[in-house]
């Protein structure tokens, strides 16, 4: 077996990755955004948190956020979460790659000031 590495891609907490279709989709849950890969790497950024991400028979993407679930493809919100108005900051520590315990970062992410734009996506 070998491994090839296919995208640079960089992530403050990636998970779920789903391989669907011939494509790969996995969330960057304190980066606020949406990864796929398809021979070629796109990213979504969002204004809250991403939980996780599934595809649908249809080809869009259903994205759980913070404090919403909605359709990548047109930002249909087909739930919202009361506890969102809530959601004030999130303060997680990160090892940076070769550094010990007491080499942490934190970053704080306010959310109640993020605009709600929804989705924006990047190459």
């Amino acid at each position: 077996m070998s491994l090839e590495i296919v995208s640079e891609a960089r992530c403050s907490l990636a998970e779920g990755p789903r391989f669907y279709d011939g494509v790969l989709t996995w969330v960057d849950i304190e980066g606020c955004a949406l990864h796929r890969f398809d021979g070629s790497h796109s990213v979504w950024r969002f204004d809250a948190m991403v939980g996780c991400a599934h595809p649908t028979v249809d080809g869009d993407i259903v994205v759980a956020l913070a404090d919403r679930i909605e359709l990548l493809s047109t930002g249909e919100v087909l739930a919202r979460f009361p506890h969102g108005a809530d959601i004030r900051a999130t303060t997680a520590p990160a090892i940076r790659p070769g550094g010990s315990g007491s080499e942490r970062r934190r970053s704080t992410i306010d959310r109640a000031r993020a605009p709600s734009t929804g989705s924006t996506p990047t190459a």
